[in-house]
């Protein structure tokens, strides 16, 4: 499906453009939260703060307790500060058995939760 593909992947806007657009969009007090790969999002901090970009907020994704961190939610804003780091994991241990924390934070995409 080639609208879920686009939606997964940065094909059609670049890191680059998307920082663009929003350094010159976002207001002084709004925020820009991303999803990204684990290493793509490290590199994306660093270049976030080069159009005044600075990461409040680090969320570190991990699919199940043992799994690596596979993820990062990433919270901007223009206001440099030191940013808060929180872990979340997924799944308990079995598949779609799913903890309250992903729950929480997903609840208002997903019917079943």
């Amino acid at each position: 499906d080639p609208a879920k593909a686009a939606s997964r992947h940065n094909i059609n806007l670049s890191e680059n453009e998307l920082l663009k657009g929003v350094s010159r969009l976002l207001e002084d007090t709004g925020k820009l939260q991303v999803i990204m790969p684990y290493a793509e999002g490290n590199i994306f901090i660093a270049e976030a703060s080069d159009f005044g970009l600075f990461c409040i907020k680090i969320i570190k994704i991990k699919s199940l307790p043992t799994s690596d961190i596979r993820r990062l939610i990433l919270t901007f804003s223009r206001t440099r500060q030191e940013a808060v780091k929180q872990f979340l994991t997924i799944e308990h241990g079995r598949r779609h058995e799913f903890t309250d924390e992903y729950k929480n934070l997903t609840k208002d995409f997903y019917l079943k939760f």
